[in-house]
């Protein structure tokens, strides 16, 4: 799913927006107060809540096999009121955590770290990754979703080796005295993620024991909680996007470069723009120049 036209009138400073043929790259650049954030709001409470109206619309085009089967169609339009009404079919689905395919995902400017809050185990944890989760999920405020990414991550880590102590229980009473141990680093994308975003620090381990997660800087290892209010948004933005694997989505980012260094606005581009598949991106940004770099 993809975004190919769109036409927004009266909203917040803007009288109207008509905009044709969208790239898989979208970049709204202004001052404060000219209604950036006012074009996001409304395609996400028009995807959110398609109705028909002559005045905010927009054309979605499928992007893979399944969306073209079930529309029976190229694209969609929501001025058309059974087209509005299976855009809406189509979004209202709940998805598996890791196979966040066909939607809308929001990265909303508030991005800060707060509340965080232990996660409660329970003896049945299952895999987080194929979990089932909300169909708006990734429209939550980022705020929101710092703590399911860490919970996640604490899931993923104590299932596996949950998993694996069966394992060697079942061996040990069948007999057997060995194991092969080349099980997966599940935390591998995470890993190449976080040393691609701050390098030279370099992610080690999710201690599920004291719910801290733990990187390396200078020989000494240290918890998450110490790097910088950037660092953690960032770190946040892209494992949140890890654990969704999202593919044919599309993903409204508003001031992406807020409360960082251009350097680290550059890499945090780079490392999402190399996560997923066929995802189109809609930046709203005081800095044209951080996305054109970043991206190019």
């Amino acid at each position: 799913m993809r975004i190919k036209s769109f036409q927004i009138k009266s909203a917040g400073p803007i009288e109207l927006v008509l905009v044709q043929d969208l790239a898989d790259v979208v970049v709204f650049a202004g001052p404060n107060g000219v209604g950036k954030t006012s074009i996001n709001t409304a395609l996400l409470n028009l995807a959110r809540h398609a109705q028909p109206s002559a005045d905010t619309w927009m054309i979605v085009e499928a992007t893979f096999a399944d969306e073209r089967t079930r529309w029976n169609k190229p694209t969609l339009d929501t001025r058309i009121q059974a087209e509005a009404a299976l855009l809406q079919q189509t979004l209202h689905r709940g998805r598996l955590r890791n196979k966040y395919h066909g939607s809308f995902l929001n990265f909303d400017s508030d991005r800060a770290v707060r509340n965080v809050q232990q996660y409660q185990f329970q003896w049945d944890i299952g895999d987080a990754l194929m979990e089932e989760i909300g169909w708006d999920s990734g429209w939550n405020p980022m705020s929101n979703r710092y703590n399911d990414v860490r919970h996640s991550l604490f899931r993923m880590v104590e299932s596996q080796k949950r998993d694996v102590a069966d394992k060697a229980f079942n061996l040990g009473s069948s007999g057997q005295g060995s194991m092969p141990l080349d099980f997966p680093d599940v935390l591998k994308p995470f890993k190449d993620a976080f040393w691609q975003l701050l390098a030279p620090k370099k992610l080690l381990e999710v201690n599920t024991r004291d719910q801290q997660i733990y990187y390396e800087f200078n020989g000494q290892r240290l918890s998450l909680e110490t790097l910088s209010s950037g660092e953690k948004e960032v770190v946040n933005i892209v494992f949140d996007f890890l654990l969704r694997g999202p593919a044919d989505c599309v993903v409204v980012f508003d001031e992406p470069e807020l409360h960082l260094h251009p350097e680290l606005s550059y890499k945090l581009l780079q490392t999402l723009s190399n996560i997923g598949q066929r995802n189109q991106f809609l930046f709203s940004t005081h800095s044209p120049e951080i996305i054109s770099a970043s991206l190019e």
